[in-house]
């Protein structure tokens, strides 16, 4: 019924709130979201523990599946905008990354368009992976519309589900664990109501993880390489997949990540990334570490090179203590390193939208944490910048609730709870992890908000530049 609710709503920025004269905007769906989080975690509390395996399975699987088809009403992301116009310059042969939305040289193009003039940064060329364009012009083959978007990214989704079900059997964990990314709001949201690549990526990474508990070393690295080519921050978890014993298979990453990039690296291939470097130095978003520091360093550029700086230094000590075949604490598993690794990035990353969570959620079913749970929560309160109240400072609105939510993701990211080692047979409050042969039974596991165009996303404008 939430979700049912929520899919309703249509736009986020719409479902404002009014109490005794303050108008909280998006107030009565940060409310649902509130309701779908609670449901979330008393599903899991009163999950029947007796049922047989494959009813449990079954019992996660399709709460999951009606909770996405009642989102999918929901109006998408305005970066779907994005995702239909950069397919379809791949399917008539334009290379995205050379031309940006506002290319005077597109004006043809753009001219009947539903969705060019909703795109945000339109003076921006493309910035995501050229797999992930390619992908997109193959699924508008089907439909130029944003609900073949919605439904590819819920089967995506739905995937990882499955894949983190296989994770938690193998572990001989309860598959009710699962709950925590099968119905998490942020996830629901995120894949089902707005569409966003991110589901993509997710699913990769787990199925990678899932072939490195087969050891399956070829098949694991040609779908982290898939990983990679659908969000560069998933190059991050790559070093905890790799030990001695699979170092030989490392090349059967090469062909996934480096073959997409062969039809767009004709002239000025360095372009690829020209969208990426000026996101990463020129924005800023919710930022936890990244917010402090640009205050204390009076900008954007020296607070994101600082932040840098600390994540490499922040990635040398996961190595160090999370690797796989170096830390007897981690029991020869990667998820602990790949959950360090999402977390550190979350940490210092200058822009953490809301969706950004999803990246580190599937490992909440495999090493819960309180904290980042709680996160999942309070991150809802970004929703309160999709639209300013009329006759006030948007500028201003954005600024304290961004104040809010930057400080609450500071204290929920940097949580020692989260993603630290388990001892074998020893885990969170009921979350049992028994031993197992073989060493296989533990676990260890930017821009001021401003409105956006349409008023449902906050992936579009107003960064701080």
């Amino acid at each position: 019924m939430l979700c049912a609710a929520a899919g309703q709503m249509r736009f986020i920025g719409a479902a404002s709130l009014s109490l005794f004269g303050w108008t909280l905007h998006s107030g009565r769906f940060i409310l649902v979201f509130a309701g779908l989080w609670a449901a979330c975690l008393a599903m899991l509390l009163f999950f029947p523990r007796k049922l047989p395996r494959r009813r449990r399975c079954w019992a996660v699987f399709i709460p999951a599946l009606a909770c996405r088809l009642f989102l999918l009403p929901l109006a998408p992301s305005d970066d779907v905008n994005r995702y239909l116009w950069e397919g379809r310059l791949v399917q008539v042969g334009i290379n995205p990354y050379h031309h940006a939305p506002d290319d005077p040289a597109l004006s043809d193009l753009a001219a009947g368009d539903p969705f060019h003039g909703r795109i945000n940064h339109p003076n921006i060329p493309a910035i995501y992976p050229p797999l992930m364009l390619m992908g997109v012009s193959a699924l508008i083959r089907l439909g130029y519309t944003p609900l073949v978007i919605k439904c590819a990214m819920m089967l995506f989704d739905l995937g990882a589900v499955l894949l983190l079900m296989g994770l938690l059997g193998r572990r001989r964990l309860d598959e009710r664990w699962a709950l925590l990314y099968a119905v998490n709001p942020v996830v629901l949201i995120a894949f089902a109501g707005q569409g966003h690549l991110d589901a993509v990526q997710v699913f990769f990474l787990l199925a990678a993880i899932r072939l490195y508990d087969r050891r399956r070393w070829g098949w694991m690295f040609f779908a982290a390489g898939l990983a990679v080519q659908v969000k560069y921050v998933a190059v991050l978890a790559l070093p905890f997949l790799v030990r001695r014993d699979n170092f030989r298979w490392l090349w059967a990453a090469a062909p996934a990540v480096l073959l997409p990039f062969l039809p767009f690296a004709g002239e000025e291939p360095e372009r690829i990334f020209e969208a990426l470097k000026v996101f990463g130095k020129q924005f800023a978003f919710n930022g936890s570490v990244h917010s402090l520091l640009r205050r204390l360093l009076g900008g954007i550029p020296p607070a994101t090179a600082v932040c840098h700086s600390l994540l490499a230094a922040s990635m040398l000590f996961g190595w160090l203590a999370f690797h796989p075949p170096r830390s007897r604490r981690c029991r020869n598993d990667p998820v602990s390193g790949c959950c360090y690794a999402m977390g550190a990035l979350l940490l210092f990353s200058p822009t953490v939208h809301f969706w950004y969570l999803a990246w580190i959620i599937p490992f909440l079913a495999l090493r819960p944490s309180a904290s980042w749970m709680l996160l999942c929560l309070t991150i809802s309160l970004v929703f309160m910048a999709v639209a300013p109240a009329p006759g006030r400072d948007p500028g201003r609105v954005a600024a304290v609730l961004a104040s809010l939510c930057r400080g609450s993701s500071a204290r929920h990211i940097a949580s020692p709870g989260a993603c630290r080692p388990s001892p074998p047979g020893i885990g969170i409050r009921g979350h049992s992890r028994p031993e197992r042969r073989g060493g296989r039974g533990g676990v260890c596991s930017g821009r001021p908000a401003g409105p956006t165009r349409h008023g449902g996303d906050l992936g579009g404008r107003g960064l701080d530049r």
